[in-house]
């Protein structure tokens, strides 16, 4: 379980060292700076002068430089959210370079489309008496959920740390998701596939959290953990492989 965490890290020296993702790497930091400035934008209209005002009140002079720097990191965390989910595309291009580089391709492709799980018994739809209250519950708790994020994310600098900590096992979920979807695992929900993976999805979305930090950084680095999730892929289709031979 420990090695998950090193795949973001793998992938940034893949992409350093290799000239063949440079196109969707442009494509992707594009799409982050875009991201970031309109949220900068929209940041600094709406809620800086109220993180300016309690960090001035609280810290002073010093609380000026505090809420210049938590802003942008604050800034760069939705702009780095929002890339990842824009990103999908793009990842599926690169892992099929990935993938076209081994010298064992034809047959690492024939085992990384083969459907990762067997197909779940399909339960009956519930009533609409039942699934309304249910639903209003679920989209309650997801407010909730976003609404404490948000309040930590208000704590100068450290919140955004902790958001990142706390939201580990989606970070690694959400760079999982092109990769799951070539591996065909649609006849689970998503909950399923995400809890059987957890652990390692905490270790992953730790590190590329991590990474993510960075202000503008972010946008390469969204990138690294992406070749990083293909890597992983690659190792467990050669794991797989191994064992069928």
């Amino acid at each position: 379980m420990a090695k998950y965490w090193l795949y973001p890290f793998k992938g940034m020296s893949y992409l350093v060292w290799t000239n063949l993702f440079w196109r969707e790497a442009t494509l992707i930091f594009l799409i982050y700076i875009s991201k970031f400035v309109l949220i900068a934008i929209l940041y600094y209209l709406v809620l800086f002068p109220f993180v300016l005002g309690i960090n001035t009140v609280l810290l002073g002079p010093l609380g000026v430089t505090v809420a210049v720097v938590h802003s942008v990191l604050q800034v760069n965390l939705y702009a780095s959210n929002l890339t990842r989910l824009s990103g999908f595309e793009y990842a599926t291009i690169m892992f099929e370079k990935l993938v076209d580089s081994r010298a064992d391709h034809v047959a690492l492709v024939s085992l990384i489309y083969l459907p990762a799980v067997q197909p779940m018994i399909v339960k009956p739809q519930r009533h609409w008496s039942k699934s309304i209250p249910i639903f209003i519950i679920k989209t309650a708790i997801r407010l909730a959920n976003y609404f404490c994020l948000f309040v930590i994310s208000m704590i100068p600098i450290v919140g955004i740390l902790m958001v990142k900590f706390l939201r580990s096992g989606v970070i690694g979920y959400q760079y999982s998701m092109p990769y799951l979807a070539m591996q065909n695992p649609l006849q689970l929900r998503a909950g399923d596939v995400f809890y059987r993976e957890l652990g390692k999805y905490i270790a992953f979305g730790i590190s590329s959290g991590l990474l993510e930090v960075l202000p503008v950084f972010s946008g390469l680095n969204i990138v690294s953990s992406y070749l990083g999730r293909g890597l992983w892929l690659l190792d467990e289709t050669r794991t797989v492989q191994s064992g069928h031979s």
